[in-house]
């Protein structure tokens, strides 16, 4: 006789990562679709061996189609109740996108989805499983998945462990307060998708008070952005226009690092303990070639001239600049050197002009060491 054969159901369901062993069944399943998409991520970043390297935008469809449905897969049966599962999916996320944009693992989260359009994954799959309750909401009461939710409710009111229970639950891990979220018998589909709405609102509002708090983010405070046939409006999440516009990889870069505040000027590199060497005040963080003004971007692009290597590129570019967009001229001699340069930046027509001399500026600071006090 032959050896006894394992059930096949134990081996399916080990095989699809379920588990009854674990706290959360489908503890293995997060475990596996976050490796998958660390994978899948990888490739894709390996591409450009081969293509050479590739726009934010360009990443952005790739990640979509190929990382982002691992990080969701199964989302709709396991709401997001417990954070130590999803934390996993969210790290790879994060990290593809701070490779995308060439960031450090210390840059701030926030203006990783404002600056690229991408929905927090916790929101994202949150979003989703909204989406197929609105389904099951529309289901007739005898089929299979409406009676499973039903008891699943059911369940829930009476305090007991249940698909609803973790999504009523989930509704309160978003990274941003939301209302309590009610699914009783009486839930239609009208109070879901406002609820949905909520969300998407709340999240917006989410994104615009974590630049704000942030001090490292100023260039980025009070940003409109263009609206056609309409005047300049607030909006908080899009593939932002120098990501999309500024074709060469190192000045994309270089413009992306000042208004993120990843570069290595001195009120940035100073701002962290470095080996023996202690953070130092940000009022002595100062310019290494004036050694009297803090070093800020604004600094460096507007204001200093104790480099003559430096005004020589400044005055170039100024020149070009306002040749380009006149309108410019009349600005910098009404806004301070910060709203000056902040409208440098907002400025669509010339912004790969103001990307490259953010590289070459940048270029000339860093061929220099940093003054340390």
């Amino acid at each position: 006789m032959g050896k006894p054969c394992s059930s096949p159901v134990g081996n399916n369901a080990r095989s699809k990562g379920y588990r009854t062993d674990t706290r959360n069944i489908l503890a293995a399943h997060y475990k596996s679709k976050a490796q998958t998409a660390r994978f899948c991520g990888h490739r894709i970043m390996a591409i450009e061996g081969m293509t050479g390297r590739m726009t934010p935008n360009e990443l952005k469809e790739l990640y979509m189609a190929r990382v982002d449905p691992h990080l969701t897969h199964g989302c709709e049966i396991s709401p997001d109740s417990d954070d130590v599962h999803v934390k996993q999916l969210s790290k790879v996320q994060l990290q593809f996108i701070r490779q995308m944009l060439n960031l450090h693992s210390r840059s701030a989260i926030a203006p990783l989805f404002t600056e690229t359009g991408i929905i927090p994954l916790r929101v994202r799959r949150f979003l989703l499983v909204l989406s197929h309750l609105i389904y099951f909401l529309g289901l007739a009461k005898e089929h299979f998945a409406r009676a499973a939710l039903d008891s699943s409710i059911e369940l829930s009111a009476r305090n007991k462990t249940s698909w609803a229970k973790d999504l009523i639950h989930a509704a309160t891990r978003l990274p941003f307060h939301c209302p309590a979220f009610v699914l009783t018998h009486s839930t239609s589909i009208e109070d879901v998708e406002d609820y949905g709405k909520t969300v998407k609102i709340l999240l917006q509002e989410w994104f615009q008070v974590s630049i704000n708090q942030n001090e490292k983010l100023y260039l980025l405070y009070g940003r409109l952005e263009p609206q056609k046939d309409k005047p300049p409006a607030y909006v908080a999440s899009k593939m932002r226009h120098y990501l999309t516009m500024v074709k060469t990889q190192t000045h994309r870069e270089a413009l992306t690092s000042l208004l993120l505040s990843t570069h290595h000027l001195a009120l940035e590199v100073l701002r962290y303990a470095n080996h023996a060497h202690q953070p130092v005040a940000r009022s002595d963080r100062l310019c290494r070639f004036c050694k009297v003004e803090v070093e800020t971007p604004e600094h460096a692009l507007v204001t200093c001239t104790s480099s003559s290597d430096l005004t020589e590129l400044r005055s170039a570019f100024l020149a070009k600049l306002f040749h380009d967009a006149p309108h410019l001229a009349n600005l910098m001699a009404q806004l301070s050197n910060t709203e000056f340069l902040k409208s440098m930046v907002y400025s669509r027509p010339t912004i790969a002009l103001v990307a490259k001399f953010a590289f070459n500026v940048l270029e000339l600071f860093y061929a220099v060491p940093v003054l340390r006090p």
